[in-house]
């Protein structure tokens, strides 16, 4: 239970000063580069990002010349799958050891769910192979909101039920929910829920994650006629976010709403219903867990022997979004040195007011090659 209670804890972290930049010669480096905003915008690669991704892995072997990891607060897809669309996209070969996403470290609470499964379900907001996703991490009464409003239709009247039923390429094919599946566990009572990646009808998502935090049993209302609101959430109904940006960069000029301002609206509706606040447990960057996370991973390759290196004493994390990327790195120990490029969020021309980064370049190639340099 202490493993439990040390991996779901996170804090969101105060602004910083920027703190004094560490001496950069002698140090042995490890990279870990963000996605959106560093090496893609939308659908589409960076151009100094395709000269970098080369550079930081031998042509030959296609092995990292220095411990090299890729952070990101997306999600939505398996490690694989992304590893997959970043190795065809920079023509370089990415591991999914490699690839830690929002919810990655989701994979540590399968096992303490899993003894309620059967009994209760775990509701999964997303895209509706999020679901498949969070089985693929073993959890076994995983359903994605998609399909539970599809069983409940009267739970959510508003909704146009269009069905994301999609399966994208290099996920897991033998994952598959049998109609006997969703049927029965959408009548089971919900555990807790996992906001894995950004809903695609936030007004039925709301509603069905409301129903389980205020309905007695759990389940959405409408089809139970015990059903009896609880606005106390007397079943400890367990709510988990895993991306934090509240705007996120695509090919457009200004920044779209993500995770967070979803999480925000959930928040003001489940306030103005019950007059309580939201009780919930987020995980991506800048918190504490996720940097934890990445550093385990970077130990575990490196005992493996899986690059051109055998230590590292120094973490640069480079990313576009000062409140998260630089936040994040900042507070994550001494060892962390924080970068900041203007690829993505971030377009200033100095640093951040408050969230300060200890290297700022306009771009990865840049910051990679500055760091290079120097060590």
């Amino acid at each position: 239970m202490n493993t439990f209670r040390r991996l779901i804890h996170s804090s969101l972290y105060s602004q910083h000063a920027s703190r004094t930049p560490h001496s950069l010669s002698s140090m042995k480096p490890a990279f870990v580069l963000d996605i959106d905003g560093v090496l893609m915008r939308g659908k589409h690669p960076i151009p100094s990002a395709i000269y970098t991704m080369q550079n930081l892995l031998h042509f030959e072997s296609g092995l990292p010349k220095y411990p090299l990891l890729f952070m990101t607060n997306g999600g939505g897809h398996t490690e694989r799958y992304r590893a997959h669309k970043l190795s065809s996209t920079f023509n370089v070969k990415i591991h999914p050891e490699q690839i830690i996403l929002s919810h990655s470290p989701l994979q540590h609470l399968a096992q303490y769910y899993n003894q309620y499964s059967s009994t209760h379900s775990v509701l999964i907001i997303g895209h509706k192979n999020c679901a498949q996703v969070a089985a693929s991490y073993g959890f076994q009464r995983p359903i994605s909101s998609e399909d539970l409003a599809k069983c409940n239709p009267l739970s959510v009247p508003l909704s146009n039920h269009i069905l994301d039923s999609t399966i994208e390429p290099h996920e897991n094919p033998k994952i598959h929910f049998t109609h006997e599946y969703l049927e029965t566990t959408s009548q089971l009572p919900v555990k807790a829920v996992f906001v894995m990646h950004d809903s695609h009808d936030w007004g039925r998502d709301i509603q069905l994650i409301v129903d389980v935090l205020t309905i007695q049993d759990a389940r959405p209302s409408g089809t139970h006629s015990e059903s009896q609101l609880d606005l106390n959430n007397s079943n400890k109904v367990e709510v988990y976010f895993c991306n934090p940006d509240f705007i996120w960069p695509n090919e457009t000029n200004v920044a779209r709403f993500g995770q967070g301002a979803f999480k925000s609206a959930l928040k003001c509706v489940y306030k103005e219903y019950t007059g309580k606040e939201l009780s919930y447990k987020q995980f991506g960057k800048p918190n504490l867990v996720q940097y934890e996370f990445v550093k385990k991973r970077l130990l575990e390759l490196l005992k493996k022997n899986s690059g051109n290196y055998t230590e590292f004493d120094r973490i640069f994390a480079v990313g576009d979004n000062p409140a998260a990327d630089v936040r994040g790195a900042n507070s994550a120990g001494d060892e962390w040195v924080s970068v900041l490029v203007r690829t993505g969020c971030f377009t200033g021309k100095e640093n951040d007011e408050f969230d300060r980064a200890q290297i700022v370049e306009d771009n990865i190639e840049h910051a990679v090659k500055k760091i290079l340099e120097t060590v």
